[in-house]
């Protein structure tokens, strides 16, 4: 994939606004924390997903190449993305587990309780998420920091 620079774009598109960068809408780009947390949920759904839920996600194999791309780019500036991407890892697949945890709580009889207390643990996993995120936007300068707020 290549990369879009200012000498590609042709003009705005009148129904969206996209910018026209070599024959592509491009709306905007991602800032790194998003890049690399988008990478590793990516990541999570070819090593955790069957081959059935594979195949309604078409697209897959090719978010995970433009990704990986992206990645190889961001290493060559950022040696660390790797410990970055570690910690996403971590963190976004203690979400998932969560997540699947609930769901199977909540089939037949709800385990209101039960479901309570993991869905706080999601909120634990989704601030070691931010923190990482944070930290991304630390160490590059890059995107935006995440403050959570009344809760």
């Amino acid at each position: 994939m290549a990369r879009i620079t200012i000498d590609m774009i042709n003009n705005v598109c009148a129904q969206c606004g996209a910018v026209l960068a070599g024959g592509a809408k491009v709306y905007m780009s991602l800032p790194l924390p998003d890049i690399i947390d988008r990478y590793t949920i990516t990541k999570l759904k070819l090593m955790r997903f069957s081959p059935e839920q594979k195949a309604r996600e078409p697209m897959l194999d090719a978010e995970i190449s433009a990704y990986e791309a992206a990645i190889t780019r961001i290493r060559e500036e950022h040696p660390q993305v790797d410990i970055w991407i570690n910690e996403l890892l971590d963190a976004n697949g203690a979400c998932w587990d969560l997540e699947w945890e609930i769901r199977a709580l909540s089939e037949n009889e709800p385990k209101w309780g039960e479901i309570g207390k993991r869905t706080l643990l999601i909120r634990k996993e989704n601030g070691r998420r931010v923190a990482a995120r944070n930290k991304i936007v630390h160490a590059t300068g890059h995107g935006f920091f995440d403050h959570k707020v009344g809760h």
